[in-house]
Order: structure tokens, then C-alpha cells, then sequence
């Protein structure tokens, strides 16, 4: 889904480039080609600064949740044990 805001906005050009072509026309719009160009790249910095940001995210959070589960079980085991240990069943 992250492609597909730099793909809509190159899509659109090209297709006028494409049809100029095909056409034979002379594609006269080079500075709006230009103009679609640089929002093509500073979209796609957006999505991949936005992108990695969520994934570093993501990891950070696995992580923490599993240090936190896996310190609350061996607490939690410590305690059970301990508080158990003197217990004698006959």
C-alpha cells in the first residue's frame, strides 16, 4: 500500500507522455513532468520515513513485550516457589 501514492502520482504523467506518443504529438509539458517528478520523490521519502518508522515501532514494541512477559512469569515463579518451598504433602 506504500507504493501505491508514488505510483498514482507518476501514473497520471506517463500516461500523458504514453498518449503524446501514440499519438503523435509533441509532449509540450515539461515542467509540469518536472513538478510531478519532485512530488513523486518526496512522497516516496514520506512513505519510506514513515514506513520504517512503523517497523522500527513494531520491533521495539515485540520486544518489550516479551522482555515484560518474560520478566513477570520468572517473578511470578520466584514468588510461587519461594512462598511453596516449606510445604510438605504426605
Amino acid at each position: 500500500m506504500g507504493g501505491l501514492l508514488p505510483f498514482g502520482s507518476i501514473f497520471i504523467e506517463m500516461y500523458f507522455v504514453f498518449t503524446s506518443f501514440w499519438n503523435y504529438k509533441v509532449y509540450y509539458v515539461y515542467g509540469f513532468m518536472l513538478l510531478v517528478f519532485i512530488i513523486l520523490v518526496i512522497v516516496t521519502i514520506c512513505v519510506t520515513i514513515t514506513s520504517f518508522y512503523f517497523g522500527y515501532t513494531l520491533m521495539f514494541c515485540l520486544g518489550l513485550g516479551i522482555l515484560c512477559g518474560a520478566v513477570g512469569y520468572l517473578g511470578s515463579n520466584l514468588f510461587v516457589r519461594r512462598i511453596y518451598r516449606n510445604i510438605k504433602c504426605d
